[in-house]
């Protein structure tokens, strides 16, 4: 038998980020999304968009919501390698006559990506430096999972015309007790992606668009979407590193 994969339950913060996480969305975009409660929020948020387009790694239930919404643009193919979910979802992916199951050879073609007009990736991270460096692996020195295909996505949505790159996730971790908005990555986190593929950021605080900012700005724009009792701290770090650059 299958496995079954249970989604996330989603929580306060989980529905402030995919409510901030829509309006960036444009009618008509190719989403690609990752697993968890923020894609299953967004997807709500979702509801009232048209024309949406599917290419992804995996395909969870967020597209079968964006489906039953009539989001989805019914005559685009959909494009995965796995259908993430229970027999429910399992159900509905048979069901879809667009939707094509490919190996990652395809899937993940950083070249084909960047054809793909409007492609909006959306991806979770534990952490994002004030530079817009991003780590989605290593939490306080273990591995929780490995880079996936966020860095091929995130190379191109970057490329593909009004593509858009979306890291999104909690301001805080550990019940508050730690800010996932922190100054730099130290030696017990993973640079999953550099500086130079930041575009924006998304916490329950706000949206950072930082694609186009200056070093200065990225890190003002970051803090001010960091947990409001952490912004004092990470502002006194940057200043502290700011005279060092």
């Amino acid at each position: 038998p299958l496995l079954d994969f249970k989604d996330a339950a989603i929580g306060e913060i989980e529905k402030k980020i995919g409510t901030l996480i829509a309006p960036l969305v444009v009618e008509g975009s190719t989403l690609q999304l990752g697993f968890g409660s923020v894609p299953l929020s967004l997807a709500n948020a979702l509801s009232q968009h048209r024309r949406l387009k599917f290419h992804g790694g995996l395909l969870s239930s967020a597209v079968q919501t964006l489906w039953n919404a009539g989001a989805m643009d019914r005559d685009a193919r959909m494009t995965t390698g796995v259908v993430l979910g229970d027999s429910k979802l399992r159900e509905f992916a048979l069901e879809l006559p667009s939707l094509w199951l490919t190996d990652v050879s395809y899937t993940h073609d950083v070249k084909l990506l960047q054809t793909l007009e409007g492609l909006t990736a959306i991806n979770g991270a534990l952490e994002v430096d004030l530079f817009g460096q991003v780590n989605s692996e290593r939490s306080d020195g273990s591995f929780q999972a490995g880079p996936g295909g966020l860095p091929a996505f995130a190379r191109g949505a970057l490329s593909a015309p009004k593509g858009r790159l979306i890291i999104c996730l909690p301001a805080t971790a550990k019940k508050g007790s730690a800010s996932r908005i922190v100054p730099s990555l130290g030696n017990r986190s993973m640079c999953t992606l550099p500086r130079y593929l930041a575009d924006t950021i998304v916490t329950e605080h706000g949206v950072a668009e930082i694609k186009n900012l200056s070093t200065d700005a990225r890190a003002e724009a970051l803090i001010k979407i960091a947990a409001p009792e952490y912004q004092q701290t990470l502002l006194n770090a940057w200043v502290e590193m700011r005279g060092q650059l």
